[in-house]
């Protein structure tokens, strides 16, 4: 039977592989250990750098805003005020547009009107009341009797009586036309802007504050009909300028605006009232226009500056002969402006 050989190794050489051994895997160990270690300083390095970086960030005084409130808020205040002003501006449009352009204390009622002036005789002397100026020139008794005693044929004949020219005495005078309306209180004549609320202390005004400005104060002379009242701070301004204005009243307690009659009657005397020399230096038939005023003692009035007709039925030659002595009056302040 064979027997196999083994062999073995020298004690020295064992020893020494084994050592060899080790060291192989002592310098795995320590090879591992190295990069280890590495990573480590690696690692500890970078969380060093980000800590540092912190730290600094942290330590660094951070920068102060040196800009004003305004400055930084600027376009925001810009802003707020603009949508204020446009609050506020629609606010007093909306409460100018909502007041009243005038406000009346009283209503104006009928004054006393003045007497027709006395008629003056011949003599200078005044009729008494009632005398005709026939009854005054009659023949005296005495000379009747004178006649008397004439013959027949004297007193009988055409000659001796009276002739009609004989008989007619001079002519009579004209009577004095009695100055239409009365007199109505002055309440001045500022100019005021326009949508200021005006008040008078009475109504239909006479006068009083108005507008000056054009379109608005003196106004267009027209038939202005019942679709809408007209201010009186316009057409006041006219009064100033010696016009004569005819108001009528739509107010409900006379049935609403006036007939279709009346208001025709109206612009007849619109159109036909007397011409001045005023009228024609402002190239214009007359110096008369016409409006609603609903604020008044009776549905129609004529009115001059300071001088006032109020009607209760219109009557158009009665509103003409008013016309004809108050246009251009002698109280008027700015006699013959257009």
């Amino acid at each position: 039977m064979s027997k196999r050989t083994r062999r073995t190794r020298p004690a020295g050489q064992a020893g020494s592989s084994s050592k060899g051994r080790s060291q192989r895997a002592g310098a795995g160990a320590t090879g591992t250990e190295i990069s280890g270690t590495a990573g480590s300083d690696e690692a500890s390095q970078a969380t060093t750098t980000v800590t540092s970086a912190r730290t600094a960030r942290r330590g660094k005084p951070a920068r102060r805003d040196r800009r004003t409130f305004f400055e930084r808020h600027r376009g925001t205040l810009i802003t707020a005020i603009g949508v204020l002003g446009l609050v506020l501006l629609g606010g007093f449009i909306f409460f100018s547009a909502s007041q009243p352009a005038y406000a009346c204390d009283t209503l104006l009622s009928p004054g006393p009107s003045e007497p027709p002036p006395s008629v003056e005789t011949t003599s200078g002397a005044s009729a008494p009341a009632g005398v005709s100026p026939a009854a005054s020139g009659s023949p005296e008794p005495s000379e009747s009797a004178a006649a008397g005693s004439a013959s027949p044929e004297a007193s009988a004949s055409p000659e001796a009586s009276a002739s009609p020219e004989a008989s007619a005495s001079a002519p009579p005078e004209a009577t004095p036309t009695q100055r239409l309306g009365f007199v109505a209180e002055d309440l001045g004549r500022e100019h005021v802007r326009r949508g200021a609320t005006n008040r008078y202390r009475y109504c239909p005004p006479a006068s009083g504050n108005h507008y000056n400005l054009q379109g608005e104060g003196p106004i267009r002379r027209a038939f202005y009909g019942p679709e809408g009242e007209r201010d009186p701070g316009g057409w006041l301004h006219n009064l100033e300028h010696g016009y004569v204005v005819g108001v009528f009243s739509c107010d409900q307690k006379f049935g609403g605006c006036p007939s279709e009659e009346e208001l025709a009657e109206m612009r007849a005397f619109f159109e036909e009232a007397p011409t001045t020399e005023g009228a024609q230096a402002c190239q214009l038939p007359n110096k008369v226009l016409v409006v609603r005023f609903d604020q008044m003692a009776t549905q129609f009035a004529v009115l001059g500056w300071d001088r006032a007709l109020l009607l209760d039925t219109f009557d158009r030659q009665q509103a003409a002969a008013f016309a004809q002595q108050w246009i251009d009056g002698p109280s008027t302040p700015e006699r013959g402006a257009c």
